[in-house]
């Protein structure tokens, strides 16, 4: 959602030789055998720091700083214990002294023992979880009861079998799409289509001449495919009055054909490569869906690719521009022909939604359209003016070819692939096809889709009510966390902190999946404009449920706001908070092991899981957050020396976080990343503080060399031991709201007293600094 901020962590590479790998699982094995065998001191870890040819080689004694048995001697053995246990002593790096880099020692071993896997350039624990709770889900589907499921799994099922059926897919390779862009026309007249020669690709197609507006095929674009492509367009609250939906029309969120926030490789020289990668892509995809269209042997003109990619690299620049660009106003349609005459509205709107969506977009009376970038438009409208309709035509409908890739035959897919070689770093193997399939059933946050169903499935056979209970009760508990930070927080004057804590105590909390997700009536009624035709092939299919997530978005535009509605897929590995709704979610997909698990110790679920409710609730008080009040509105609650002092504070994180740099590749961006990582620290410490209030635990029977509090601060980074490419750490640091996943840990870890108390940690060394920031 474009204006909820979500917790999305960019994993990145790192290369493992295969002898690495099999001598760390010798070791391993050796290791652990005599770690659950001998339970009366710490193990005894690497004497010496990793080496890119492997692991560290066994032998030396452990840096761990020796601590006092502040939870007494009392050990507990249990599945759910020593599942926890055997997961610290597979990526602690005990040679490592955790007061000098705890990244490094929390994470250390951690890429040994999960080799990047040969489809991915890109491995770390969120991805690992997330395609665990993948499989589970595929799991569910395959052994769902068809004769008793809901229509929604049922839908799920058909959607993942038609997309499991490679056979099929190869032997349609492209020619589907090619038809249906060439001639307009869908395989099955229940699905979208073009208006006539509006979808041809005038790089392969000669035929092709201008025959609609720009407004017209714009609109119709998103409409039938979902496509984003001159402007994002989308249902949402609104930021002044939050019970009420409007459309909301933007070019800050556009996604080019490299992702959002791409600007920087379309303008900066250094990116020369990906975009010569880029555009031979292009090529080799041009040529393959000319055969597949019946055109033959096409010659593919230089020019027109570059005409194609010029209009990129314009909206970039526009698109870049617009960025510190914002208007809350609404718009009548009387408001948008005065801002540019030039652009046919009328058309753009009919074509963009179904006919009550436009007879409530043209009534004047209560205006719903939020232009929230009219400079931007006014630039976009130009472009159109001024470029050739060609290049535009390329353009737009290389973004509907661009989403499709994946979708189609292998030759399509290694296209792709070589790309993101380039792009993101080498994967040797292509992608699973299950993988794929998956990801497309779970859903995103972004449109309605399949990721209802896929949780009735999933939580119907991996999880209960005991643990929507007991997760529930946590996060509770760090939202009592964050009220007493907030109640102690003595740089508030007492008029704005209790407005911060009327907005804390009125926060709304989903957790795991709406209760409408096990109701087979609910379901039904949820999915039933969505009809799965017959004998069509798979591209149709995921196209047709991109057309039907999109005018399910409009049909909220005027609706009012249910605030506990469940916005996003519940079976992403995902939470979120969305400050129109001052809520916060937490998924059903998230609530996985090791970040969550039912009769697991507190300080693994508060450490991990609580650090993560804590991060969703500390962005209602982030720089953007803190703009909204209790209600969800946008208006200033802040007294000026409260905020201020706010001010100050972030500002501290913002120039402590623009000193972490990488080597040879680059340095943080303080100021775009300060929201995430005051969220981050606000976080921790919110989880901190309701950990402190329950009794101690047992101390692990096959770890006890470990505190309670060592052991939530080890948690807290097992949602970011990772593996790192030059190629990706560059792509987070130029396009990621986050740190990268090194400076999330060591960041956050080092404003916060508690853990250099925990880890013993001298005054000065390096994760125990004089000099700390501060939010709560």
């Amino acid at each position: 959602m474009a204006r909820s901020t979500l917790v999305t962590v960019t994993f990145v590479v790192f290369g493992v030789v295969l002898l690495a790998i099999l001598g760390l699982a010798i070791t391993n094995l050796v290791f652990l055998s005599f770690a659950f065998s001998h339970h009366g001191g710490p193990p005894h870890h690497p004497g010496g720091p990793p080496t890119h040819g492997g692991p560290p080689t066994q032998g030396g004694s452990t840096t761990l700083p020796p601590h006092e048995p502040c939870n007494g001697t009392d050990t507990k053995s249990s599945p759910e214990f020593d599942r926890f246990a055997a997961n610290l002593y597979s990526r602690v790096n005990f040679s490592v002294d955790p007061c000098e880099d705890f990244y490094e020692y929390a994470c250390g071993l951690w890429p040994y023992s999960n080799p990047v896997p040969s489809y991915l350039s890109s491995w770390g624990e969120y991805t690992k979880v997330s395609m665990q709770v993948s499989k589970d889900v595929k799991d569910a589907l395959e052994n769902a009861d068809f004769a008793t499921s809901s229509e929604g799994v049922k839908k799920a099922k058909k959607f993942y079998d038609e997309c499991m059926d490679v056979d099929a897919t190869e032997a349609l390779k492209g020619t589907k799409l090619g038809s249906l862009l060439h001639t307009g026309v869908p395989e099955d007249p229940t699905l979208p289509g073009f208006k006539a020669g509006s979808g041809k690709w005038p790089i392969i197609d000669k035929t092709y001449t201008n025959t609609a507006k720009w407004e017209s095929r714009i609109g119709q674009l998103k409409k039938s495919f979902g496509i984003d492509t001159f402007a994002l367009s989308y249902a949402l609250q609104y930021d002044l009055q939050s019970n009420k939906t409007i459309l909301w029309l933007t070019g800050q969120m556009l996604p080019l054909g490299l992702g959002l926030f791409a600007s920087n490789y379309y303008l900066n020289p250094k990116h020369k490569d990906v975009m010569d990668a880029y555009q031979q892509m292009q090529r080799e995809v041009a040529l393959l869906l000319a055969r597949d269209s019946g055109f033959g042997n096409v010659n593919i003109e230089q020019e027109d690719l570059d005409g194609m990619l010029n209009v990129e690299k314009k909206l970039a620049n526009i698109t870049s521009m617009s960025l510190s660009e914002q208007n809350d106003d609404l718009w009548t349609m009387n408001d948008l022909k005065n801002l540019s005459t030039a652009f046919d509205w009328d058309t753009f709107f009919k074509d963009l939604l179904d006919e009550d969506g436009y007879k409530r977009v043209k009534e004047d009376s209560d205006p719903v359209v939020q232009l929230n970038t009219p400079n931007y438009f006014k630039n976009v409208i130009e472009l159109l003016k001024s470029s050739k309709d060609k290049d535009l035509q390329n353009y737009a409908i290389w973004r509907l070819i661009k989403y499709s890739l994946p979708y189609l035959s292998k030759e399509y897919t290694d296209a792709l692939k070589k790309f993101n070689n380039v792009f993101m770093g080498k994967a040797s193997d292509d992608t699973p096809r299950a993988n794929i399939c998956l990801s497309y059933i779970k859903g995103n946050f972004e449109l309605p889709n399949l990721g209802f169903a896929s949780a009735e499935a999933y939580g119907r056979k991996f999880f209960n009510d005991d643990m929507r209970s007991n997760s529930r009760d946590l996060v509770a508990n760090v939202k009592s966390g964050l009220q007493t930070l907030i109640e102690e927080a003595d740089w508030m004057d007492n008029k704005t902190r209790a407005n911060a804590l009327d907005k804390a105590v009125k926060m709304d909390m989903m957790i795991a999946y709406p209760d409408w997700t096990m109701n087979k009536t609910a379901q039904k009624e949820y999915y039933k404009m969505l009809e799965i035709p017959q004998n069509v092939s798979f591209i149709s299919l995921n196209l047709m449920l991109r057309s039907w997530a999109v005018l399910k978005n409009f049909d909220d535009i005027l609706v009012p706001v249910n605030r506990r509605d469940f916005v996003g897929s519940p079976i992403r590995t995902d939470a979120w908070y969305t400050a129109t709704r001052n809520a916060f979610t937490m998924p059903l997909g998230e609530l996985q092991y090791p970040f969550y698990g039912f009769n697991y110790p507190n300080a693994m679920n508060y450490g991990a899981i609580g650090a993560v409710a804590g991060h969703e609730m500390s962005h209602g008080f982030d720089v953007q957050g803190s703009q909204f009040d209790a209600d969800g509105n946008q208006h200033d609650w802040w007294s000026k020396d409260s905020k201020k002092e706010f001010q100050k504070r972030t500002q501290c994180l913002i120039d402590q976080f623009s000193k972490y740099c990488f080597k040879g590749i680059g340095c943080i961006n303080g100021t775009n990343t300060v929201a995430e990582n005051t969220a981050d620290l606000g976080g921790l410490k919110a989880a901190y503080q309701a950990f402190k209030t329950l009794p101690p635990e047992p101390r692990l029977e096959k770890a006890p060399m470990f505190s309670d509090d060592q052991l939530f601060f080890l948690s807290f980074t097992s949602f970011y031991c990772a593996s790192n490419s030059k190629a990706a750490t560059e792509d987070q640091l130029l396009t990621n709201n986050h740190s990268p996943a090194k400076y999330r840990v060591i960041g956050t870890l080092r404003n916060i007293p508690e853990f250099a108390e925990a880890f013993k940690c001298k005054k000065d060394s390096y994760m125990n600094p004089s000099d700390r920031c501060s939010i709560w």
